[in-house]
């Protein structure tokens, strides 16, 4: 069965036959109805007749009963006429009678022809109204709304059946820009867009401005709801220079013209302007840094909540590439994105150890709690506390954001003037620890060993002449296999003396291999501090039996970070 429907009324007036055109078509009969489902080719279609009980029993004084005239010119052209008795809808509970008899007789998914040339005159508003329901909630789609207008016949009797779909069009219209005015999303803005032009375009009278406009605000909405503030800031710049395009003068779209143009004040705060001819030509500036806050802002304002900590996440992350004077290469991950994210992370690690200041403090704080929001939204929240976002809390990390771009506060400098930290594990062999301080210049000393390792530290230093370098000792209860002994060793004080270092030079090779563990551990945790870590190894080519009989013999250190194209491939 065919999934079209025609709806139509019939009321009280006497039908007289007259020539209905439209399109070069022309139907003769007494109901416009009938002319609309034979000019538009309805056979095997529906048509449900609504009737007043009045209506459905009026006779003319000839005695003809044009109910059920038109029910029989109906199932002539093809027409499977069903015959809806309605009230006349005198009061609210009539009107919502006849908008239940509609809405129970079209199904999911129909083709509705609309004809609303006959009954009262109010009921079309009826209609319309139930057909902004079906259309909205029930995927029924709208193939046009046709009036017979009877009283516009020209000097040959001929009377002209009018297309009035755009005013369905205006409803939708209104729909969209509420939408968009209640949750910022520009979709149905979009769809509206593109279906009127479409229509138009077959209708041969399409216009290329508007089309190109469309196109630009169907690309700006994709891109708004998958967050993404650079694509979306470039699609905004070119809808605005296809909406400033718009040519005056009439326009078959009055309706997109219009929305277009009122989007432009809402689309220039987020445009890139001057659009770059492409994203790896966009400029990292202050007023760059503000157009993303106020995207993110807006997100917020829309309860768009994992959208709006996404950007701000990302956002702290410009802030500190202009501040440290890197904007070349704030859209590269390796040499721009990756090491600021590295360094935000050691802030709030030195904050946690107590060691960071006021500055970095804030740093810290927003950096840490805009990162946990984000990846709460990113993982859709699959963690075993419940997990809740609200507008008072984005609203005070925006508002922090703020104050951080309006104080110039950006990177606060990790010290680098801090002592050289050289970090090694000691054994039974005290040569390892003789060579290191010979080797490493270092201002500090941090030794991994065990209580019969320690008894020969002082006599290393001695005789590398170095009794006088400060040194601090963790001494492994189970130097064999305390592989997990750092965590009661790991206090404040630990931490204060990794992230004051301006440099932990890391020795690998001393002592056991739970020891050289324990220093790894301790070198990574640096590292998270944001002090730069060398690692190296310090090796004796001599026999094992040469080596314990004399110690103190300068071994060879090897860097263990050099970048592989210093490395000469040639050696042995």
């Amino acid at each position: 069965m065919s999934r079209t429907c025609l709806i139509a009324s019939i009321g009280l007036g006497n039908y007289t036959p007259v020539k209905y055109c439209f399109e070069k078509q022309a139907v003769e009969t007494a109901f416009a109805p009938v002319a609309v489902a034979r000019i538009l080719g309805l056979e095997g279609a529906r048509a449900i007749v609504l009737a007043t009980p009045r209506a459905r029993c009026a006779s003319a004084p000839d005695g003809r009963n044009a109910c059920a005239e038109m029910v029989d010119e109906l199932r002539q052209a093809g027409l499977a006429p069903e015959l809806q008795e309605i009230p006349e809808a005198r009061s609210e509970q009539e009107v919502m009678a006849i908008f239940k008899a509609l809405t129970d007789a079209i199904p999911q998914s129909s083709e509705v022809v609309l004809d609303v040339t006959f009954a009262f005159r109010h009921l079309p508003f009826v209609y319309l109204a139930a057909l902004a329901y079906l259309v909205g909630l029930r995927g029924v789609r709208l193939r046009g709304i046709y009036y017979g207008a009877f009283e516009m016949k020209d000097a040959a009797g001929n009377a002209p059946l009018v297309e009035v779909t755009s005013l369905f069009g205006l409803l939708q219209w209104y729909h969209g820009l509420a939408t968009l005015d209640e949750t910022g999303l520009f979709t149905s803005v979009a769809e509206r867009l593109r279906a009127d032009n479409g229509r138009l375009f077959r209708q041969q009278a399409g216009e290329r401005d508007v089309s190109d406009a469309a196109g630009a605000a169907s690309r700006l909405s994709e891109d708004l709801a998958a967050g993404l503030p650079l694509e979306a800031g470039l699609s905004a710049a070119r809808a605005l220079e296809s909406i400033a395009a718009l040519e005056p003068g009439p326009s078959g779209a009055p309706a997109a013209r219009l929305a277009l143009e009122a989007l432009s004040d809402q689309l220039r705060p987020w445009a890139i302007m001057p659009r770059a001819p492409c994203k790896a030509d966009l400029l990292l500036t202050e007023e760059e840094l503000r157009r993303q806050l106020g995207l993110a802002e807006w997100y917020a304002a829309h309860a768009d909540y994992p959208a709006s900590y996404s950007i701000l996440r990302e956002w702290l992350v410009n802030l500190v590439l202009l501040s440290a004077g890197k904007p070349a290469v704030w859209l590269d991950y390796d040499r721009g994105r990756k090491p600021t994210e590295d360094y935000l992370n050691a802030v709030v690690e030195r904050c946690k150890a107590r060691v960071g200041d006021g500055t970095e403090a804030r740093l810290a704080s927003a950096w840490s709690a805009i990162s946990t929001k984000r990846n709460l939204a990113q993982h859709a929240g699959m963690t075993p506390e419940v997990i809740h976002f609200s507008a008072d809390k984005v609203r005070q990390h925006l508002d922090e954001c703020k104050g951080l771009l309006k104080d110039g506060i950006g990177r606060p400098a990790l010290p680098r003037s801090g002592p050289r930290l050289l970090l090694s594990g000691l054994g039974l062999a005290p040569g390892v620890i003789y060579s290191a301080v010979l080797r490493v210049p270092a201002e500090e000393l941090l030794v991994v060993t065990s209580a019969k390792g320690r008894e020969r530290l002082e006599e290393a230093l001695q005789r590398a002449d170095k009794s006088v370098l400060p040194c601090r000792v963790i001494e492994m209860a189970d130097p064999h296999q305390g592989f997990l002994e750092l965590e009661r060793h790991l206090d404040d004080s630990l931490l204060r003396c990794l992230a004051a270092a301006g440099e932990v030079v890391a020795n690998l090779t001393g002592g056991t291999t739970a020891m050289q563990y324990v220093v790894e551990r301790l070198a990574d945790r640096a590292r998270r501090l944001g002090v730069p870590v060398r690692r190296v190894a310090l090796i004796d080519r001599r026999p094992p039996e040469q080596q314990r009989a004399d110690p103190y013999v300068l071994a060879e250190l090897i860097e263990l970070d050099q970048p592989l194209e210093a490395c000469d491939d040639s050696a042995p």
